[in-house]
């Protein structure tokens, strides 16, 4: 009753526990429980099953329903995994953890091609260990096996779905912030930063078929509740500004946004931190002018490879947040480097040649907080300064390099916690 009509079966499939508990945290009105609430309770939702081409299936949504994001509850079996009924550990491989492979270049090209904003749940995968006592199913070989393997983790555990470069990949705390026992965490192979933010998603209670309700943990749990979010954000686009936002927008306002857990900046475990849609929406006010979000493009002539915009930023600020973020073109399947057209952001406060620059992480080091330096393998950079200058501030976007296309749209999004004297203006029309 909480769903209210307001689902849509985009296939044919069995209905699930699971995907009912999902669907009630995205878009439940509370009618029967006001403790269920959903993040979007007067939403409308399609519903598909994760069998078939998805990446195809989210596009055909695109032009069938006009679906504004696609919530992806689901990953592939890794590592190992314990069968409650058989009670026998399974081991499925570790070879796809952080892994780029086709179905990961499948939703960059979808999210390229569309601008679908794209979401998938990190995986549960971080504390799996497994046995090497007893006899386990290996389901690599078909049969059983008892030569030990590692257990799962801790870093590197996110599934190829949620390792592509242009999707919200989200990671589960508890309600207070903590970090759960179970969610997965990056890096990916080539060294990008997964998840990009963290969510609640532990003893969430929501849905289940024949109006009763459960409570659950698991990042299945956490990305629901950051869909919705994204749902309440395109409304406010809409409200506020007329239009829909682009996914490179959620994607830099949600890292410009996010509360920071953990060590400092952003990390292989929390990404960016906890999703704070409220703050999002804020940035969002076309007459908050503690704000700026700009959407431009850099081509792939030399002249104009290098976009340059100017804030002023008052007396007594605490901090100075800039984020860049922009949809790349997909990386071709098992590539070491896949990020394809390297943009790089850069601040200059008024009167120095040296610039304030992203944070970098070491997936060599990935416990190490992060530092600053030239970030070559995100498409998501973050530029944060503490106590900024009064003055004015430079904010540079230069594309490094181009390996697909003769232009790369981007997102800027600009926050000051005190807030800005003038607007932002861009002082270079190229």
């Amino acid at each position: 009753p909480d769903l209210d009509g307001r689902t849509i079966a985009g296939e044919k499939s069995k209905v699930s526990d699971h995907a009912t508990h999902v669907a009630g945290t995205i878009i439940g009105n509370g009618s029967m429980m006001a403790a269920a609430v959903g993040m979007a309770p007067t939403a409308r939702l399609v519903s598909y099953n994760f069998n078939g081409d998805v990446a195809t299936e989210m596009a055909d949504a695109v032009r069938q329903h006009g679906i504004a994001f696609s919530n992806n509850s689901w990953t592939y079996a890794n590592g190992w995994g314990y069968h409650s009924i058989l009670r026998l550990w399974l081991w499925w491989g570790d070879d796809n953890f952080g892994r780029y492979n086709s179905e990961s270049a499948a939703y960059d090209e979808l999210v390229y091609k569309t601008d679908l904003i794209v979401l998938f749940a990190a995986g549960n995968d971080r504390t799996d260990v497994g046995t090497s006592e007893e006899k386990y199913l290996d389901l690599t070989i078909g049969r059983g096996n008892d030569e030990p393997h590692d257990a799962d983790g801790p870093y590197c555990t996110v599934d190829v779905t949620g390792s592509a470069k242009n999707v919200i990949t989200v990671g589960a705390v508890d309600k207070k912030g903590k970090m759960t026992s179970f969610s997965s965490w990056g890096p990916t192979q080539d060294g990008r930063l997964k998840p990009e933010v963290c969510s609640v998603g532990h003893n969430v209670t929501s849905t289940m078929p024949g109006g009763e309700y459960a409570t659950w943990s698991g990042t299945s749990m956490a990305t629901p509740a950051a869909s919705g979010a994204v749902a309440l954000l395109v409304e406010e686009y809409r409200s506020r500004l007329g239009r829909n936002p682009s996914a490179a927008e959620i994607r830099a306002l949600l890292a410009v946004t996010a509360k920071d857990l953990g060590r400092p900046g952003p990390d292989y475990r929390h990404g960016f931190g906890m999703l704070d849609a409220y703050a999002a929406a804020q940035l969002i006010d076309e007459n908050n002018e503690n704000s700026q979000i700009i959407t431009d493009k850099v081509r792939k002539a030399k002249a104009h490879r290098t976009k340059t915009f100017q804030i002023q930023v008052p007396a007594g600020s605490r901090d100075l947040k800039v984020a860049l973020a922009w949809i790349d073109p997909p990386a071709s399947p098992n590539a070491k480097h896949t990020l394809v057209n390297d943009l790089d952001l850069r601040l200059y406060c008024e009167g120095s040649a040296d610039a304030d620059m992203p944070y970098i992480l070491d997936p060599a080091k990935p416990n190490a907080t992060a530092e600053k330096g030239d970030n070559t393998v995100d498409n998501i950079e973050l530029v944060e300064v503490k106590k900024p200058k009064a003055g004015v501030w430079t904010i540079e976007v230069s594309a490094d390099s181009f390996g697909k296309g003769n232009k790369q749209k981007f997102a800027l999004v600009v926050t000051s916690n005190k807030g800005f004297t003038s607007p932002v203006m861009e002082v270079d029309p190229n």
